[in-house]
């Protein structure tokens, strides 16, 4: 989600139980890694005198003791024909869709220069973890070409299309998923409704716009992903700098995740690492790492938030969620509106850009809309509230338009769209009354 959606693997030593992270962790010991020659043979070191030893190696490599500057350690586990961090001049890869299967990719490891051990030291400071630890994870980390080329912005000038975007999600198959889901966790919907006054219907339509119900939670090792965005964020990008910060703070943030919650991260006790979105969103409820320690729930009583098996906490995790963004008790997320008509007439076409141009955000109260001469519905005319007038493009067909409430504008904070808040409203409109029939 990247408004939990979270623009939105780990190591496997994080996935495994308590005791198989015993067996690795006195492998490690007996392992002398790169930096296992300044660390006592018990493995005791400070945390001080190791952010000592890591800042001694950053300005020996940035000397030139350890040529390399960003380039990545080879990689001989390479599963996709000419995937490399080191592309051809001038001949960057074709930006793949977002919603296409692939199968689990694995790039080179990431060298240990000056760079990647700048971002070791600042990690541990941030997260205050030990930087033999954060080091010992992100060593085991792959350079995600792919992820770089997603997480570019979409070109500009090609007009979006609400019916496709709407066909995409309100299929057959996902109402009825929808359906089932919804009957088979009615108890749970039904307490976090009562408890964060979310509707359940409208929980369950984000689970399902976002995961199917937690049958698709990503196909990108989470680790890898934000590894590879923290420290070689696209610098074409428009928003480079803030970007590269986010998704660093995001793996600071999975990292203390890793470190104090690792059973809610492991899948049957395997050592495969698991999957997050291309930008390192998790779990059925596809939240943020930074997200999931701040808004994650236990929701099932069982003394951990999972939002990775666990339906109960991804539930009541998304309610809270939109509580805390600002969901509003019973009030409508939005009304229909048709300006067709109005738009024609002077002065109204001059004022119709400022009447769009906030967009999601609600601005305008209905008896300003009405002075304005816009004709709203019985329901809209009584909104207590502002409420927002947002355009749907239709490809090569006249536009769609609403008025979207407060409630509208909380559901884009899970993703930072129109199209995304009424698929999810009419999905959740769908289940609704596919349980009726």
């Amino acid at each position: 989600m990247f408004g939990n959606h979270q623009d939105r693997a780990h190591a496997s030593v994080l996935f495994i139980g308590r005791h198989e992270a015993h067996q690795a962790h006195q492998a490690h010991q007996a392992h002398r890694d790169w930096l296992g020659h300044w660390i006592s043979p018990g493995g005791v070191v400070t945390h001080a005198l190791a952010l000592a030893l890591v800042r001694s190696l950053a300005l020996l490599l940035a000397l030139g003791a350890c040529p390399g500057g960003l380039a990545l350690a080879a990689a001989p586990e390479l599963n996709q024909p000419g995937h490399s961090a080191a592309q051809r001049p001038g001949r960057a890869l074709a930006r793949p869709s977002k919603h296409t299967p692939r199968p689990l990719l694995k790039g080179p490891r990431f060298q240990k220069n000056a760079a990647f051990l700048g971002l070791v030291e600042r990690l541990s400071t941030k997260t205050s973890l030990p930087p033999s630890w954060v080091l010992e994870q992100l060593s085991g980390a792959h350079h995600l070409e792919q992820v770089r080329q997603l997480i570019m912005p979409a070109a500009s000038g090609t007009r979006k299309n609400w019916l496709a975007y709407r066909a995409r999600f309100l299929t057959e198959e996902r109402i009825r998923w929808g359906q089932a889901f919804s009957q088979a966790h009615a108890r749970e919907l039904k307490k976090a409704e009562d408890l964060y006054g979310v509707p359940g219907s409208v929980v369950v339509a984000i689970l399902g716009v976002e995961t199917l119900y937690g049958r698709h939670m990503g196909q990108y090792p989470a680790l890898d992903a934000l590894t590879t965005l923290a420290l070689d964020f696209p610098p074409n990008h428009p928003r480079h700098d803030e970007r590269a910060q986010f998704f660093e703070a995001e793996l600071a943030a999975l990292l203390l995740l890793m470190k104090d919650e690792p059973h809610s991260y492991s899948h049957s006790h395997s050592h495969s690492p698991i999957l997050s979105s291309y930008a390192g969103a998790l779990g059925m409820a596809q939240f943020m790492p930074s997200n999931w320690r701040r808004f994650g729930v236990d929701f099932d009583g069982d003394g951990r938030v999972d939002l990775m098996h666990s339906a109960s906490d991804a539930i009541g995790s998304v309610a809270h969620y939109l509580e805390a963004f600002g969901w509003r008790r019973g009030l409508p997320t939005h009304y229909a509106f048709e300006p067709s008509e109005w738009r024609m007439k002077e002065p109204a076409a001059a004022q119709w850009e400022s009447l769009l141009a906030p967009d999601i955000l609600p601005t305008f109260s209905p008896e300003r809309l009405q002075a304005l001469g816009l004709t709203l519905s019985p329901e809209a005319a009584l909104h207590p509230g502002l409420l927002a007038v947002v355009a749907l493009e239709n490809g090569a067909e006249p536009d769609s338009y609403v008025l979207g409430s407060e409630n509208f504008y909380v559901i884009t904070r899970y993703n930072w769209s129109s199209y995304y808040a009424m698929a999810v409203i009419e999905l959740s409109q769908e289940i609704q009354a596919a349980q009726l029939r």
